[in-house]
């Protein structure tokens, strides 16, 4: 019968569906690690092929990542002509700068911006011990004083109020600010961590915050009741926690023997999986593909189905490289990680099956911290904190 309905096609197991978060920018990546849920996974295709498009160096320093919003990146930094004086900077995708609102001096390290859908930027300043709210063009709206925000701390839930762990009077805390700056609670928890690349996240109904701990792996915050609702896992630096659009949280953490484990629970906190590996290297990155496959980087790069089975596993590291920092992975699957040796620094590509696409020496100037982005369907950017270089790659 031509006249009934016709299904949708099933989507796979695994598969992520959009989560709609009304109050941020619609952009590839409007905030660190793209979204609220730390997939550090892009909204486009990057059809890139590893070539230099356009590069800044030494007129330049960059304190924080990149953020977007309609082809202008934004991020928190200054220029050489500056003396170390301290700017919102938005640069068109054609590499021109254009300063904003100067805000402090000394080049110490900041938040990544996070760009609304009404037209604000936040970000913080461990500096100045300050949490900063302007408009698109810097012009400043209001401040919270006496805040030590970690480098990725801030988040922003779906009505846009925003939220952080900070080291404020000398105990560390979350607290919640709403979008004129007044204070809708604090909460003490001297376990939670503030000042790493670990950030904190979001469930898909922006009930619960995931945040990590110094001896806990994760901690999920009921923003209802205002209470932590369940622990797990041994902390590793600089892993972030990922949220699933089903509501499940992936993470790393440290088994009873000591080996990096990647988990999947549920939003219970209940074991789903865990993948255990051998390798030694104290931190590890993650991102998750829109098909639900887990690539994580330590002494290798791995990639694992959504049941946390082997898909592939690349020996790229087992040569002396070292892998500089996050991962992302673009909405095709193509997975982007920087990577350094003795002698230079390597942007790299893979497909979704772990196939080499690229791979690009950008010299031996790459330090751990540096970040590449896919941010539109024909651009990365490499970048990184309290460096002096920005590289567009197409």
């Amino acid at each position: 019968n031509t006249n009934e309905p016709v299904s949708p096609p099933e989507k796979p197991p695994g598969y992520q569906d959009d989560i709609p978060w009304t109050s941020l920018a619609d952009s590839p990546w409007p905030m660190y690690r793209a979204d609220p849920q730390n997939t550090s996974r892009a909204k486009v295709y990057s059809y890139t092929s590893g070539m230099i498009d356009w590069t800044l160096k030494d007129s330049i320093y960059i304190c924080s990542d990149l953020s977007i919003i309609d082809s202008t990146i934004y991020f928190i930094g200054g220029t050489k002509s500056d003396n170390n004086s301290v700017f919102l900077i938005s640069l068109t995708a054609a590499g021109k700068l254009v300063k904003q609102f100067k805000y402090g001096v000394n080049n110490s390290e900041c938040s990544t911006p996070i760009i609304t859908s009404d037209g604000k930027i936040y970000f913080s300043s461990p500096n100045q011990l300050k949490l900063y709210a302007t408009d698109l063009n810097g012009n400043p709206l209001w401040s919270i004083d006496n805040v030590d925000i970690g480098l990725s701390g801030i988040n922003i839930d779906k009505e846009g109020n925003i939220y952080f762990t900070c080291l404020s009077n000398g105990s560390i805390k979350l607290m919640g600010i709403d979008s004129n700056g007044l204070e809708i609670f604090q909460f003490q928890m001297n376990d939670f961590v503030s000042g790493s690349l670990n950030g904190i996240s979001f469930s898909p109904d922006g009930k619960f915050l995931y945040i990590p701990g110094k001896s806990k792996a994760v901690y999920a915050f009921d923003l209802t009741n205002k209470s932590i609702s369940w622990s797990f896992g041994n902390r590793v630096p600089n892993s972030p926690i990922i949220v699933e659009s089903n509501g499940n949280i992936i993470c790393a953490s440290l088994n009873q023997n000591n080996k990096i484990t990647a988990s999947k629970l549920s939003a219970s906190g209940e074991i789903i999986w865990n993948y255990s590996v051998d390798d030694q290297n104290p931190e590890i990155d993650i991102c998750l593909d829109k098909m639900g496959n887990i690539i994580f980087a330590s002494n290798k790069l791995y990639s694992l189905k959504h049941d946390g089975t082997l898909n592939w596993v690349n020996e790229i590291f087992s040569g002396g490289l070292v892998a500089n920092a996050q991962i992302s992975v673009d909405l095709k699957g193509d997975i982007f990680i920087l990577a350094n040796s003795p002698n230079s620094s390597l942007a790299i590509s893979y497909d979704r099956n772990g196939n080499l696409r690229w791979e690009l020496d950008l010299g031996n100037q790459l330090k751990p911290g540096n970040k590449i982005i896919p941010v539109s369907e024909n651009h990365l950017f490499v970048s990184g904190y309290k460096d002096k270089f920005l590289y567009s790659i197409k």
